[in-house]
Parts: structure tokens; sequence; C-alpha cells
């Protein structure tokens, strides 16, 4: 999903040890610059005569540099009928290294659960949440909503955006995540027909 309307250019830098096959850490420095995206065209193929609105801009405050260090924590066990993975990263910019943007400190950890059962049906399972005790800037606050976290909610909608907003504003985004995905898929892949039954829970505070 990809409809962060803002660009980013910067570096980054990482050293990674794998101890096992399951088993990895890693620490990386980044800088990221954060301007708006402009438009460029008002002309396209199809619905050529509507209008092409503005991309939404960032709020000002949030325009600027953000340098810091991620570490981040890989656990990983496959097997021929089931596999699992834990991920968990730590984000921190300091008040004497965090560019242009006040500094924060932002936690993120993952579950992700797969098993095979007979007939070839999957059960997918996901846990994921986010915290920090920082006001977070806007490109890095949490926000739900889309096919890969929230189905049945647009982008980045939860929490809904501020009255008044076009429901792209980033203003809105929390400083705290929850979110579970439940996907069982019936039979083979390969087959004319497949059923997949799917739930999500999740919220931004």
């Amino acid at each position: 999903e990809t409809k962060n309307y803002y660009q980013v250019e910067g570096a980054t830098g990482y050293i990674s040890q794998k101890f096992t096959d399951m088993f990895m850490v890693k620490a990386e420095y980044f800088e990221e610059d954060f301007s708006s995206v402009k438009k460029h065209t008002n002309v396209s193929i199809f619905n050529h005569n509507h209008r092409k609105e503005d991309n939404p801009a960032l709020n000002p405050a949030s325009l600027g540099t953000i340098t810091g260090l991620r570490y981040s924590l890989n656990f990983q066990n496959r097997a021929s009928f089931m596999n699992s993975e834990i991920n968990l990263e730590m984000e921190k910019t300091s008040d004497a290294n965090s560019g242009t943007l006040p500094a924060y400190t932002r936690y993120i950890g993952s579950i992700v659960y797969n098993t095979r059962f007979a007939f070839n049906n999957i059960l997918k399972m996901r846990i994921a949440g986010g915290y920090s005790e920082d006001i977070l800037p806007e490109q890095k606050s949490f926000r739900l909503g889309g096919v890969n976290t929230l189905r049945g909610y647009e982008f980045g909608m939860v929490p809904e955006p501020a009255a008044g907003t076009d429901g792209f504003d980033y203003q809105g985004g929390g400083s705290k995540m929850f979110l579970a995905n439940f996907d069982y898929f019936t039979g083979n892949r390969y087959d004319d027909m497949r059923f997949v039954f799917f739930g999500d829970v999740g919220n931004v505070w």
C-alpha cells in the first residue's frame, strides 16, 4: 500500500549478525529527509475531464530530516507443515542527533504463524503492536486500514481523520497500535475455486 503522499530521500547503513539459521540481529543508522509530493499533471487517459486534485501536503511541522538508529531482532522457525516468525524493532532518535524533527523512541513487534492442515487447508495468523511514549512525527505515527492491515477500511483511516479533512490527512495518527489478522484458506491453490475466511481486529490510540 503506497498512498503516502510524501517523498523520502536519504541514506542508510547497517550491520547484521546471524547466530543460527533461526536468529538474526541488526543495527542500522538511517537519515531520511521528508518533503511533500507536488502534482505534476492534469491529464489522464480515463476520466480526463475530471480536475486532478493536488496531493495532500505534509504538515509544515513534519517537513525535514529524521536521523537515528534502528535495532531489530528476527526469529524464524520453518518446517514442512508450519512456520513462524517473530520480529522486534526499536527506532530511536536523540535530541543531539535527531535531524530537524523532534526526537522520539518507537517500538514495533509482530508474531506470524502459518500452518498447513489436511487437504492443503492453510491457517495464517498475525499479531502486531506498536508503542511510543513520545509524540511521533506524522510519517512515523501509527495508522491502520487497507488490505494489509484492517480490511474493510480505507488506507490509513484508523484512527478516523479529523473532521474537515479529505481522508488522506496525516494528522491524527497515534503512538500506540494493536493489530490481529486471521486467514483460513481451503483447498489447493491450483484448484479452480477456493474459499478464504478472514477476520481482523485492531485500533490506534
